[in-house]
């Protein structure tokens, strides 16, 4: 869950909803 594992446009709005669909 960090921007290592997603793009460099992972910010904390969409980190939050991709925990959701985890």
């Amino acid at each position: 869950m960090t921007d290592l594992d997603n793009p460099p446009v992972a910010t904390s709005a969409n980190i939050a909803p991709a925990l959701t669909r985890a």
